[in-house]
């Protein structure tokens, strides 16, 4: 699906997106809140395994560690210390009701969310969960190292006994020696390896055991540290506001869906509408290329032969590439003969023809507008031309109607005229030598009878196209009708809207009266 048709379908179909909208906020307003305002306090914990600690399969797969510490954060266990620490109300249904753990992404950071009525509650709770979370890291760390602790300490507990055994021994076989040291005649005390041998040698290897003993014991303290290294990242906050409550997120999601499904339904109606969608629509149907877009212009709400005047940069720079296009078309020799019709009643045909003309009066070129609607005389009443039979204009010259334009004369038609009996090649013929440029305006051409009986004649179709409201079948039928002329036809887009009754032509007040300000343009018809 082109993104061309997708934007165009959208700005025809929206009102069909926001009947959906609207119904999405309606069936949205009738969910009531089942809850009070939730507040939201995080706390996060870094939980990073250690190689010792763990067995290798773990140690090489953190998020599996991670996982697993999420499992005892889950657990009943560590819910009830939870709400033992935090007393009544809390119990461990409550707090682990309200609590949520989630690894974050690509990390081995936990965040302990918990949603609860009252902001401070939703803190003590979270900061509770890290307090017992910690403190059962360090118990089970306890728990792994404490054997081998207690044997240590056991064990240094018994040679510090031994040690103090020894040292009396030899302070008993030094006491005789130093008793004489405050005497006459003192008595220095011999080396304890003379003193007692036996004794010096039983110190010597208990105190190399006590180096021994200390330093394992140590190395235990340590690994004990290094076990899980688990830290606080971050307090559990305070929350000052509410966080949408599932009940506001459903109903944005009620109303996101509605909108999505508004713009389906929009592309699936204009996708099998009757109607033509965006101009891409009608050139590949009409196998030629769009020639100009002529804008809604205010002054021509007022009637057809407003027109004739000058309107703003916007419709005659649309008209400019109108008139090149009919110029630069082929080589011809006399007056150009141009027939302006619509693909539907109120295309905007009428107008198109009299600015046409009126461009061309302009610049200069002897020009004759006739209307050849036979359905609706619009541009006979609007510009109150003398009414003629266009089928007798190849045996007698008509009555041509001057207009404000010097350059420019016009040819209405008469009620009486039978224009079934046309023989366009004559027509045609006898017009070129009246001016420079002939401008035909035939009307609806799948309902006019000059058009089919000029078109095969005359030099160039002007087909003018609504901007919308322009049925595919249509635009099939007049490619299939107009199809031997196909490079004569140039298609013309008229923003006007529908036609809704003949208007009263302006005065020349009332032109004059007209804001320069570009408005909608709107078929006189």
């Amino acid at each position: 699906m082109e993104l061309q048709f997708i934007s165009k379908a959208l700005q025809k179909r929206w009102w069909v997106v926001a009947a959906f909208v609207i119904a999405g906020v309606l069936l949205s307003s009738r969910i009531t809140d089942s809850a009070a305002q939730q507040f939201r306090s995080t706390a996060l914990i870094l939980v990073q395994p250690s190689n010792e600690s763990v067995s290798p399969s773990l140690a090489n797969q953190p998020d599996r560690y991670v996982q697993s510490q999420i499992s005892v954060l889950e657990s009943t266990i560590l819910a009830d210390s939870v709400a033992e620490s935090l007393g009544d109300p809390e119990t461990s249904l409550s707090v682990r009701r309200s609590t949520e753990f989630v690894q974050r992404e690509d990390s081995d950071i936990v965040e302990v969310i918990v949603t609860t009525s009252e902001a401070q509650r939703s803190q003590l709770i979270a900061q509770g969960y890290v307090q017992a979370y910690l403190t059962d890291i360090e118990r089970r760390t306890d728990a792994v190292f404490q054997p081998e602790r207690n044997r240590l300490q056991q064990e240094l507990e018994t040679i510090e006994t031994d040690l103090a055994a020894v040292n009396a021994d030899l302070a008993r076989a030094a006491a005789p020696f130093i008793a004489t040291l405050g005497t006459e005649t003192p008595v220095a005390v011999p080396d304890i390896r003379v003193l007692d041998p036996d004794a010096a040698t039983r110190q010597t290897l208990l105190l190399a055991d006590l180096e021994r003993v200390s330093s394992q014991l140590d190395a235990v303290e340590l690994t004990a540290g290094q076990a899980v290294q688990t830290e606080l990242v971050q307090q559990a906050q305070l929350p000052t506001e509410p966080v949408a409550t599932a009940t506001s997120l459903l109903r944005i999601a009620i109303i996101m869906i509605m909108a999505m499904l508004g713009v389906v339904a929009a592309l699936v109606t204009a996708r099998f509408s009757a109607n033509i969608i965006d101009d891409r629509d009608i050139e590949v149907r009409l196998d030629q290329p769009i020639e100009a877009r002529l804008p809604r212009v205010k002054a021509l709400t007022f009637g057809a032969d407003a027109a004739l005047q000058e309107q703003d940069t916007s419709y005659t720079n649309g008209l400019d590439r109108l008139a090149g296009r009919l110029e630069l078309a082929s080589s011809v020799v006399g007056s150009r003969v141009v027939l302006v019709g619509g693909s539907r009643d109120g295309a905007g045909s009428t107008t198109t023809a009299i600015a046409l003309a009126a461009r061309f009066a302009r610049r200069g070129n002897r020009t004759v507008l006739i209307d050849a609607d036979d359905r609706i005389a619009s541009l006979t009443d609007a510009l109150n031309a003398p009414v003629g039979d266009l089928g007798e204009i190849t045996s007698a010259a008509p009555e041509l109607g001057p207009t404000e334009l010097p350059n420019l004369i016009t040819l209405g038609i008469s009620p009486t005229a039978k224009l079934r009996r046309l023989d366009g090649q004559a027509v045609v013929s006898a017009l070129r030598p009246v001016a420079d440029i002939v401008i035909i305006d035939v009307g609806s051409v799948l309902e006019s009878t000059a058009a089919s009986s000029l078109s095969r004649h005359a030099d160039q179709l002007v087909l003018v196209l609504p901007a919308s409201g322009q049925s595919q079948d249509g635009v099939n039928q007049i490619a299939r009708t107009f199809g031997a002329i196909n490079d004569q036809v140039i298609p013309v887009i008229a923003d006007v809207p529908r036609s809704r009754g003949t208007r009263k032509a302006p005065t020349t007040a009332d032109i004059a009266a007209l804001p320069s300000t570009p408005a909608p343009v709107e078929e006189a018809a």
